[in-house]
């Protein structure tokens, strides 16, 4: 037994390309929008993005290692009943 790891890998690179085009993207516009608005909203709802997508990054890479043991225990126990 096998559980393809093509999704987590696939989503955990989407998820750091397209956060690094956000912040490429914030970075241009943020040299326009220079108000108290635009502080807010960097503040409020960007800061914490860029960690939280570190820890996401983090479980995914941990869900991935505990799959891919998972599938060598269950594969050592197939052979142990052989």
């Amino acid at each position: 037994m096998s559980t393809p790891l093509g999704p987590i890998v696939d989503g955990q690179s989407r998820l750091r390309s397209g956060y690094k085009t956000l912040a490429e993207t914030w970075a241009v516009v943020k040299e326009d929008w220079r108000d108290g608005r635009r502080e807010r909203f960097e503040r409020d709802r960007l800061r914490a993005l860029g960690p939280s997508l570190t820890r996401l990054s983090n479980a995914l890479d941990n869900l991935r290692d505990c799959i891919i043991y998972a599938d060598r225990e269950l594969a050592d126990t197939d052979q142990d009943l052989e």
